[in-house]
């Protein structure tokens, strides 16, 4: 049977072509859904008590130094990857593995701003793909894979962020 997630998946052997297409998926995904929220207003508004202006929150790792930048995508990968080892070891299909794994993820992101949670959803998803499909080859290079993904993906977003300012 055709797993259900081959038809969008980039068709390349390449780990390095495979991120490269996928975290285009998660760059176009994400401003699109961005855009929404903010085309909605849902993003939670701060006001600046100095200047008397309101903003909106955004998620992000402004201000933070390069550890954080680093050292919590790997560890939320790795939570992600905890997960989907546990739903394959439950002997779960390859969908309840991604989706469960997935909306653990993003619950948590949840906790911080509501919305974000449904924003990372799908980013989540695609990161939880590409660990299923590439731990047939190895374990580690799929743990590789959505670690590097998951930083590129930050990465951009925050740029982005810097960006708008």
């Amino acid at each position: 049977m055709w797993p259900w997630y081959k038809g969008f998946l980039p068709k390349s052997d390449s780990p390095f072509v495979f991120v490269v297409v996928i975290l285009c998926y998660q760059v176009v995904i994400a401003q699109l859904g961005a855009d929404i929220v903010s085309l909605l207003g849902l993003w939670p508004m701060t006001i600046d008590p100095v200047q008397h202006v309101s903003h909106a929150d955004h998620p992000g790792i402004e201000g933070k130094g390069i550890v954080d930048f680093l050292f919590w995508p790997t560890i939320e990968s790795v939570i992600l990857i905890g997960a989907i080892q546990l739903l394959s070891r439950l002997k779960l299909g390859t969908a309840i593995q991604v989706i469960g794994s997935a909306a653990l993820m993003s619950s948590l992101h949840s906790v911080v701003i509501p919305i974000w949670g449904l924003l990372v959803l799908p980013l989540f998803m695609l990161d939880g793909v590409t660990f299923v499909c590439w731990r047939q080859k190895s374990v580690r290079l799929a743990l590789a894979m959505v670690v590097v993904l998951h930083i590129l993906s930050n990465g951009i977003a925050t740029l982005d962020l810097f960006a708008a300012r």
